[in-house]
């Protein structure tokens, strides 16, 4: 238990620092996550996992070159250990793996919505209209 609960806030951590250099403090907002249900319902394999996903997902977030070798036997090493510790983890990290995976495959439909979300006064504003301007 005590793996896990200092490395699930270091994990975090280095997932927003990936994300975020700047982000500072919104790595401070996993502390209140710590003491789950979960971990005191005793689901121990998806409480360690977490951290593993954190930091695999930070893994993959800051790799830009190509895949060799090295870089596939780590991320081969980190997914078996995602599905040692829960399957629902490792499912987890496939739908932010395959979501990051198709924003950069259309980077049309992100420049289009990041534009039109500049011409608004706050996000608000923005979000509650997005959808009645794609209506038919």
């Amino acid at each position: 238990i005590s793996v896990y609960i200092i490395s699930f806030p270091f994990a975090f951590r280095k997932f927003i620092f990936t994300i975020n250099p700047q982000g500072t403090w919104t790595s401070y907002l996993i502390f209140p996550f710590i003491h789950s249900f979960l971990l005191y319902m005793g689901f121990y394999n998806f409480c360690l996992g977490i951290p593993i996903l954190f930091f695999t997902l930070a893994y993959w977030f800051s790799q830009t070159a190509p895949l060799n070798l090295k870089r596939a036997v780590l991320i081969s090493f980190l997914l078996l250990l995602l599905y040692f510790s829960h399957f629902f983890v490792l499912a987890l990290f496939f739908l932010a793996a395959v979501t990051s995976l198709v924003i950069e495959f259309f980077p049309r439909n992100r420049t289009h919505i990041l534009s039109s979300a500049k011409t608004y006064s706050n996000k608000q504003e923005f979000y509650l209209s997005y959808p009645c301007r794609h209506l038919p």
